[in-house]
């Protein structure tokens, strides 16, 4: 914690029926000093996936829903009946419990949802309508971890159950399990509220106070529980249910449920599998902003690790985990793998960029997904290289289309264990790439590229950055002088039209950049993830609209400034390269929703 900066942290460990450790770290809170114990409260993100999905199981185990029905039985609204962004045009067929609680229902992803004022937050019900997402791939497809897959499952519980999502938890998951200091309850009911921790901490010898998110999808991320309280969890899940689950139940949840290929680690229902040191452990990690745990638990062993931070990155809860199995269940010795002849060639055909398929495909936020795009590429013997989140690993084909991890140490990759690649053909004619645990990857095509993105955007800026400057010193020249000459209307029409569009480029790229760039200090996000915008952001409409406009009129401005023969060649051409980035910007914002 000290070297981090992160104030407070709270541990469970429990092993063999007993807990072991459940103790906290540093303070919950930096203004009173008030320390962390086993019963200060953390909000664990999407951890507290675990319990919902423990919930739906419960269900199940009653009668009350089946895991291979079509969810459509349950719910009083109707899903998206066709797919979006797939060639597949017929009925994409019914999405089960089953495919929720495995994360392969289809569903694109949504990062949105948050606020910071409770009276902003519909209700669960609400939220599963108003924020919809769109069907992208046939159920069982592919994995593609989806926050409103798991808000669906809860609001299924909520309406079979006939009580609300959080009270149904506490009546017959919580209450079961003894854990009286858990809840999904937003705010904090006033008796559990004090004993928050919170991630408040001094930036720069000032306070910066941390604040509570509020999400709609309360199955999905909205859990506030202790180390005391998951340990009885973990407890619940290596033992026998605690009367929240039986048994059999549980060797159910905890079977692997779908996979891409025999070698890749998979899904269970709700748990994520990650092959560590040999061992097979079931984890979830959780992030909600200012809070980082994660779960992991070792059933061939009876172990379990809970941690919860405030603050940090989702780093922490991996490496304290991979600390602990490096010291009771080593990496056992193996020998490398040796490639085929061939293994360059072959490899060829992957280098690449690949987009993960847990994204969002039809909002502004569609371009956030290049931030975990995966760079593939291969060296002279045909290792692959491949780099995703700042983490670069060496790979070694084990036989066509299947690699292996060549690293000393451990990924720190959030979403599985990234010890083994699967290329293979995908229905859109791409191809995919599978890794191991909640997320797959489809190669970019040459136009969704970070590289083009980012200079079709950047390029364009810079041209009409250059223009603007460029047209005003050399219009100040033309004003020195004594003798002007007389430009032809349609020739000024032309230039002024260019000039309109480079100065709304670089005003909605600069009211982008100042919106995006006013930073919760603590949350880490700008204010606008939480519904907080500048009282100025609705200005930014008339720059877009005029950017459309005018961005249009240059194509049929340059072509007439041709025919015209207005000013000197170089200056038409420098007019119709303007003219065609313009079609160009505009295609790029059109293709990543950023337009409207």
């Amino acid at each position: 914690l000290d070297a981090t900066g992160i104030p407070g942290a709270t541990v469970a460990v429990v092993l063999d029926g007993d807990v072991v450790i459940a103790r906290g770290y540093g303070v919950a809170n930096v203004e009173d000093g008030r320390p962390v114990d086993a019963d200060t409260l953390f909000r664990i993100g999407s951890a507290g996936k675990l319990i919902t999905f423990t919930a739906v199981m419960q269900l199940v185990e009653q009668g009350l829903l089946d895991l291979d029905a079509d969810i459509a039985t349950y719910l009083d609204f109707e899903l998206p009946r066709t797919l979006e962004h797939h060639p597949f045009r017929g009925d994409p067929g019914p999405i089960t419990l089953a495919h929720l609680l495995t994360h392969t229902a289809g569903f694109e992803d949504a990062r949105g949802g948050y606020s910071l004022d409770a009276a902003d937050v519909p209700s669960l019900a609400d939220t599963m309508r108003e924020r919809m997402p769109k069907r992208i791939f046939r159920p069982g497809e592919a994995v593609a971890y989806s926050n409103y897959g798991a808000a669906l499952a809860g609001y299924i519980v909520e309406r079979v159950s006939g009580q609300p999502f959080a009270r149904y938890v506490d009546e017959h998951v919580f209450a079961p399990l003894s854990m009286d200091r858990s809840t999904f309850a937003q705010p904090l009911p006033p008796d559990l509220a004090p004993h928050l921790a919170r991630a408040s901490r001094v930036i720069d010898g000032e306070l910066q106070r941390d604040r509570f998110v509020f999400t709609g999808m309360t199955p999905a991320g909205s859990t506030s529980t202790t180390a005391a309280d998951m340990a009885r969890f973990m407890l619940a899940h290596l033992g026998d249910g605690g009367g929240a689950l039986a048994p059999e139940t549980l060797e159910v949840m905890h079977e692997r449920q779908f996979g891409h290929h025999p070698r890749l680690d998979g899904m269970a229902f709700g748990f994520v599998e990650r092959t560590v040191n040999a061992q097979r452990v079931l984890f979830h990690g959780g992030d909600i902003f200012s809070y980082q745990s994660g779960l992991f638990l070792l059933p061939e062993h009876d172990l379990g690790l809970f941690v919860s931070y405030t603050g940090g990155s989702y780093a922490e809860p991996l490496t304290l985990f991979h600390t602990l199995l490096d010291t009771f269940f080593p990496e056992p010795a193996s020998e490398p793998p040796v490639q085929a002849a061939g293994a360059a060639e072959r490899s060829a055909a992957f280098v690449g960029e690949y987009h993960a398929n847990r994204r969002s495909y039809s909002s502004d936020e569609s371009l956030l997904g290049l931030m975990e795009a995966v760079q593939v590429r291969v060296d002279a013997d045909g290792f692959l290289g491949v780099s995703v989140l700042g983490e670069a690993t060496r790979f070694a084909e084990v036989e066509p289309g299947v690699y292996t991890a060549l690293r000393d140490g451990h990924s720190i990759f959030p979403y599985g264990a990234l010890n083994t690649l699967v290329f293979a053909d995908g229905a859109s004619g791409r191809t995919m790439l599978f890794t191991d645990g909640k997320v797959s990857y489809e190669a970019a095509p040459w136009y969704r590229t970070t590289g083009v993105t980012v200079l079709a955007i950047g390029g364009t800026a810079l041209v009409c950055l250059l223009t603007l400057v460029g047209w005003s010193l050399a219009s100040g020249l033309r004003a020195i002088r004594t003798r002007r000459t007389p430009q032809p209307r349609a020739a000024r029409v032309a230039r002024w039209t260019a000039v309109a569009f480079a100065a709304s480029v670089l005003i909605s790229l600069l009211g982008v950049v100042l919106i995006a760039g006013s930073i919760d200090p603590i949350l880490g996000q700008p204010l606008a993830a939480f519904g907080v915008e500048p009282a100025w952001s609705p200005v930014l409409y008339v720059p877009e609209v005029l950017l459309i406009v005018t961005g249009i009129a240059l194509t049929p401005l340059a072509i007439l400034v041709w025919l015209r023969r207005f000013w000197g060649v170089l200056a038409r051409l420098h007019y119709t390269l303007l003219a065609a980035l313009a079609l160009v910007f505009m295609a790029t914002l059109t293709y990543w929703n950023l337009l409207f």
